[in-house]
């Protein structure tokens, strides 16, 4: 199998690369980790290695990525009631994904806005559209040491969520 390290010299994404896009979406990237197993940027998603395979995040999902050196770290919204997760990485051959990970988790904001609760601390509301999609997805995150369960402070969220829907939608 020829090396991805190889494939990016050239310039043309390896077939690892090609192969693990779905259906619909459109390589735009790729970088190679440590370990020789490739980070894939789509139109739509991250992908992102995994043991067994590779696991897609989508642009909307990403609630914060960061680079630090040969390091990418990846943290997920947590949907459904679920806890963000945080996927770290080896990626000394980068290639464009820094760029290409800040532009398309960026296009997917169409609000963030930091609503003050108790005091200075409170909340952040995001609202993420999809790539290519209509439907806006409301995110509220509270601040370090708030009680998310309190229901003063999730009314007060509610209402804040209200009033940037009414002058977004």
């Amino acid at each position: 199998m020829p090396s991805p390290f190889k494939a990016w010299r050239r310039g043309r994404p390896p077939a690892e690369a090609r192969e693990a896009v779905p259906a619909g979406e459109r390589l735009l990237t790729w970088g190679v980790c440590e370990d020789g197993a490739l980070v894939v940027a789509t139109d739509c998603s991250l992908l992102l290695p995994e043991p067994g395979g590779v696991r897609a995040v989508r642009w909307e999902s990403v609630a914060q990525a960061s680079w630090q050196d040969d390091r990418l770290e990846v943290v997920e919204t947590g949907g459904g009631g679920q806890g963000r997760r945080t996927t770290v990485l080896s990626v000394p051959v980068p290639g464009a994904l820094p760029e290409a990970l800040r532009e398309r988790v960026t296009a997917t904001i169409v609000v963030s806005e930091h609503v003050d609760l108790v005091g200075e601390r409170g909340a952040r509301i995001t609202a993420r559209r999809p790539p290519g999609g209509d439907e806006l997805t409301w995110v509220v995150t509270f601040d370090a040491g708030l009680d998310a369960r309190d229901p003063s402070l999730r009314a007060a969220a509610d209402a804040s969520v209200a009033r940037l829907k009414g002058q977004v939608e």
